[in-house]
């Protein structure tokens, strides 16, 4: 009994995996937003496990930037707006498809969305 105890202390204090931004627009309700943030996932997946050449990638990626805007657009749950903005930083980021207008630019949208979080 002290051994399961301790084991459900443990589970308790960990966290929990961060959310993608199709289950944040998902949890947010079903709709355009939630369809284009999902494609978006899955794009981003794709190119994660690409196996072609660094085009291909760059395609999936671009595919994956091309669905989250849709989403941010479309979404007003301000929660997963702001989860598919983060994803856009990250995509836009210097070592993923380094763009820094766009990476700006979307910074100052999650910084209006979230003043205390400033990535």
């Amino acid at each position: 009994m002290p051994t399961t105890l301790f084991l459900l202390w443990l589970l308790a204090g960990q966290a929990a995996p961060p959310q993608t931004p199709c289950e944040a627009a998902l949890a947010a309700g079903i709709g355009p937003g939630s369809a284009e943030a999902c494609q978006g996932d899955q794009a981003r997946k794709a190119a994660d496990t690409a196996r072609g050449t660094a085009a291909e990638r760059a395609r999936q990626l671009a595919d994956a930037v091309e669905h989250y805007e849709r989403a941010a657009n479309l979404l007003t749950n301000p929660s997963a707006k702001a989860r598919v903005l983060a994803e856009l930083v990250r995509l836009f980021d210097p070592a993923m498809l380094n763009r820094p207008g766009d990476l700006q630019a979307v910074r100052k949208q999650l910084t209006v969305l979230e003043p205390a979080n400033l990535t």
